[in-house]
């Protein structure tokens, strides 16, 4: 199990170091914008490095990059479209998304049913998945 303590830092150092990289690469005033894009992402990949190195992240939360969660769901085929956009964005909050949509016959008419899909939640899935492997 991932100590509090122990994520929040790993989690704020991660996230500082992404704002930082991220604004220092949008930053089209500086003189030598590759160069400092360039240390922004070496800095972050070396931060990123010596966490994984100093973690007592669970091989379990390594494993959870690579899995999906899936659902299914329906509704019914005469369904307003402010009911479905409504539906997906309760989804999309929950990180799920729609892949698939098809029409099938259900009980008694014809239906919609949605196939989502979303990654477990993991602290590691806000690192870039070229700084831990692919």
């Amino acid at each position: 199990m991932i100590s509090g303590s122990s994520f929040r830092l790993g989690h704020s150092l991660l996230a500082l170091l992404a704002l930082l990289a991220l604004g220092l690469a949008s930053c089209d005033y500086l003189p030598d914008k590759k160069r400092v894009t360039d240390e922004a992402a070496e800095l972050t990949k070396a931060a990123t490095q010596q966490l994984m190195r100093n973690s007592d992240v669970p091989i379990e939360e390594v494993r959870k990059l690579r899995q999906f969660e899936y659902r299914v769901f329906r509704l019914p085929l005469s369904s307003e479209p402010a009911e479905i956009e409504s539906t997906l964005n309760k989804l999309g909050q929950e990180r799920w998304n729609c892949y698939h949509v098809e029409r099938i016959k259900g009980e008694h008419d014809f239906e919609l049913q949605f196939f989502c899909r979303r990654m477990p939640a993991t602290p590691l899935m806000y690192v870039p998945k070229g700084f831990i492997g692919n």
